[in-house]
């Protein structure tokens, strides 16, 4: 998501297999990806801030971040996009990631339920650089449009139209995004203005993921004895 064609390395604590989704979704776009799971390390190459086309249909499987992600992902690209999901994902609300495209001038086809994958996406242009979005549903709608405004060509305005929740992941998406040279401003509680800055390539360390680590936790209180959790920050 470079403006320049640079690589991206990040190095993964925890669980590899986390990160499959993700994974193949990018290589579902052509992206390419070396994974190195002996040491826990993902190379991702640069695609120079334009999202290749894609012959296969880009599969989210059961995950809800990697979907609300991955679907504003595609506004940098150009053509037809399939996104689909596992049946239980198909379940989850998505409209929130579909007005919000659709006022970036994205065609999307619901092609079942309507606020829900699977989807068809068209991709021409960008018709508007302002879209609105509820803060109150899932901060991950806001984040997944937040990722992709530094390589619009004229930044991202979101204007929430209520109340932010779990605002702890939203801070998480805009540190992750500063680390890589993005740059957002908060001129009140309720809107966010991205710059035009692209990304740079940058050694990145994901921290471990406490909310799926959450579960061996509740497992030992649950059941005795003790499981010991490392890496987790504050």
């Amino acid at each position: 998501m470079a403006h320049a064609r640079e690589e991206f390395a990040f190095r993964a604590v925890g669980l590899f297999g986390h990160f499959a989704g993700p994974l193949g979704v990018l290589q579902a776009l052509g992206i390419e990806v070396d994974a190195v799971s002996a040491l826990s390390t993902i190379r991702v190459h640069g695609c120079g801030g334009a999202v290749p086309g894609a012959t296969e249909a880009i599969d989210c499987r059961q995950s809800g971040t990697t979907s609300r992600f991955a679907l504003p992902l595609l506004t940098l690209g150009r053509g037809t996009y399939q996104v689909t999901a596992h049946q239980q994902m198909q379940r989850r609300p998505m409209g929130e990631t579909f007005a919000a495209l659709r006022a970036l001038g994205t065609e999307i086809d619901e092609t079942n339920e309507p606020g829900h994958l699977p989807v068809s996406v068209s991709v021409r242009s960008i018709a508007s650089t302002i879209v609105a979005v509820a803060g109150d549903v899932s901060s991950q709608f806001l984040s997944g449009l937040l990722l992709i405004g530094p390589c619009l060509p004229d930044g991202l305005r979101i204007q929430l139209t209520t109340d932010l929740v779990s605002r702890p992941y939203v801070d998480l998406t805009m540190a992750v995004m500063a680390s890589f040279g993005a740059q957002v401003v908060q001129p009140d509680d309720r809107t966010f203005v991205v710059a035009p800055t692209g990304y740079r390539a940058t050694n990145y360390q994901v921290e471990p993921d406490a909310s799926a680590a959450s579960y061996p936790l509740a497992a030992a209180a649950l059941l005795g004895g003790s499981v010991r959790i490392s890496g987790l920050g504050e």
